[in-house]
């Protein structure tokens, strides 16, 4: 099945300038080396993106990244995202990085699938990091038949 991106109310776009506007929105002073971004684009702007950065054949991180409007993210954009990691990279996982104290993304990632694999003790300055996961068979967005009811 074939990805009809100009027919979604929100625009997805792939880039360094996802990249360069997430790293900015995060406020991180560097960019992320060999990173790509795909983001979600509404009224011309960026509102939402995911970096994909550390691919090593097995698997590869991501940070998702938003400017806090809410309701940014769409099921086909998710289609995207993860099609693109399980389909087209052929990983057998996604890691990911939380503060544990972000209980807003927590909750967003454990919505999206992403289930609590470690936690990583002081890690950050305000407590510790959650390393959650997903694995191509958690994974309820690749195939349109098993998304989730709205």
């Amino acid at each position: 099945m074939g990805w009809h991106i100009k027919s979604f109310m929100k625009k997805i776009i792939i880039g360094q300038n996802v990249v360069d506007w997430a790293c900015k929105t995060h406020g991180v002073k560097t960019g992320y080396t060999e990173a790509v971004g795909i983001g979600v684009e509404s009224n011309g702007e960026i509102v939402g993106a995911v970096i994909y950065h550390e691919w090593n054949r097995a698997s590869i991180r991501i940070h998702v990244v938003s400017n806090s409007s809410g309701h940014w993210a769409t099921r086909e954009w998710f289609h995207v995202i993860f099609s693109y990691a399980f389909d087209q990279l052929k990983v057998k996982r996604i890691t990911g990085f939380t503060p544990e104290s972000n209980k807003r993304a927590l909750e967003f990632n454990k919505k999206v699938g992403f289930v609590v694999e470690t936690k990583i003790v002081d890690a950050q300055p305000d407590g510790n990091l959650l390393v959650l996961k997903m694995t191509r068979n958690d994974c309820r967005w690749i195939d349109y038949n098993k998304f989730p009811k709205e």
